[in-house]
């Protein structure tokens, strides 16, 4: 359980509105639009627009094939690992839960069989 300490820093509103406004650096101190600051964005053209599309769809394929194999993976997985229901599906995190487990007991059944033959 994690737990914040508020701090209560009051400071009065006319203070506040000030600081605020200094802040903001408007161009003609007269209300207008404030400097914005850092680069400037450049507008997209056609040909920025189209390489940004073809360059997401080759990161979503990637990902999704990615995924694929991650899933092939944790069924051939859970092919190999017992578990006590062979109708329901173990989730993910089940089935890793569950190889972790076995691999650690069956570390321990060698290391007892190998002091056994000792």
């Amino acid at each position: 359980i994690f737990s914040l300490k508020v701090i209560n820093t009051k400071i009065p509103l006319a203070q506040h509105s000030n600081e605020r406004e200094e802040d903001c650096g408007d161009e003609d101190g007269l209300g207008g639009k404030p400097k914005k600051r850092g680069p400037k964005k450049r507008k997209m053209t056609a040909e920025r627009v189209e390489r940004s599309k073809v360059r997401r769809m080759k990161a979503n394929s990637r990902e999704r094939t990615r995924m694929h194999d991650l899933n092939s993976a944790l069924d051939n997985l859970r092919k190999v690992v017992p578990c006590y229901s062979k109708t329901q599906k173990l989730s993910k995190i089940e089935t890793l839960r569950l190889a972790k487990n076995y691999i650690l007991a069956l570390g321990r059944s060698c290391a007892t069989a190998s002091d056994l033959t000792w």
